[in-house]
């Protein structure tokens, strides 16, 4: 989408169009609530806050000046939420060692990795639906499902050396699909 477009998606939102709303909703909340489970185990409330974030956008559509500056409020309002909401609970034992780092110097370290791994998530899973779908098959069998070749073959019944040549094509296409800031950045991120 060009800039033009995003503009006149953000200023549509900003004079109250309900359906702009719903635009940014369906481009951002699985990755928000994605975020929101790196912080809290439990989905639901992932996804509330993810919803939550959606109706502070809403209360304060008017204030952001590019579409960048309202992804960053999103993320930003949901690590807080996250991190309010581990607050309130006052989680014990292990899981309070586990978010000890909620400092705000950590905690803002901790949300831009988040945000970082989200994003290339994100992008690989847009490159990956984009994949023929037998290459796209082999692909996730082989890397998600942990699949040798031989199993991936029988299972799809085709060839072994098939199989190998969608995942030489897979790989190559993916390669050329993700954004290579996006790859760097997540190379530069703690395992």
């Amino acid at each position: 989408m060009n800039s033009y477009f995003k503009f006149n998606f953000l200023e549509k939102l900003r004079q109250g169009e309900e359906k702009r709303l719903a635009h940014y909703f369906s481009t951002y909340y699985k990755a928000l609530v994605f975020f929101a489970k790196r912080y809290i185990a439990d989905e639901a409330e992932a996804e509330d806050i993810a919803e939550e974030a959606f109706i502070k956008l809403w209360e304060r559509r008017e204030q952001f000046a590019n579409e960048k500056v309202m992804k960053a409020y999103l993320y930003r309002t949901v690590s807080h939420a996250c991190i309010d909401l581990l607050r309130r609970k006052k989680i014990k034992g292990a899981r309070e060692k586990e978010h000890s780092y909620l400092s705000a110097a950590a905690t803002e370290a901790h949300a831009l990795e988040g945000m970082i791994r989200t994003e290339v998530i994100k992008e690989l899973h847009a490159a990956l639906q984009e994949l023929p779908p037998v290459c796209r098959a082999v692909i996730l069998k082989s890397f998600i499902e942990g699949k040798d070749p031989a199993s991936i073959a029988t299972e799809l019944k085709i060839s072994v050396n098939t199989v190998r040549s969608h995942k030489f094509r897979g790989l190559q296409l993916l390669r050329k699909k993700i954004a290579i800031p996006l790859l760097l950045a997540a190379a530069m991120l703690p395992v």
